[in-house]
């Protein structure tokens, strides 16, 4: 039970992340430099498929086989 939990939390953390990256490379506030950007769409796009696998295996575990 606990593992599960941890897991969906962790996933949770990861895909927020993931939004919070994206944002800040759209930020129309603050000029940011083209490879600042890569990095933010990179570790956004790392950040969301990590949590999304972490959720889905949490989910999995739910589920008795």
């Amino acid at each position: 039970m606990r593992e599960r939990k941890f897991l969906a939390g962790l996933g949770t953390i990861l895909i927020f992340a993931g939004i919070f990256c994206f944002r800040a490379a759209f930020a129309k506030t603050s000029p940011v430099k083209s490879a600042t950007k890569l990095w933010l769409y990179l570790g956004g796009v790392i950040c969301i498929v990590s949590g999304v696998f972490l959720v889905v295996k949490a989910f999995q575990l739910l589920s008795p086989v």
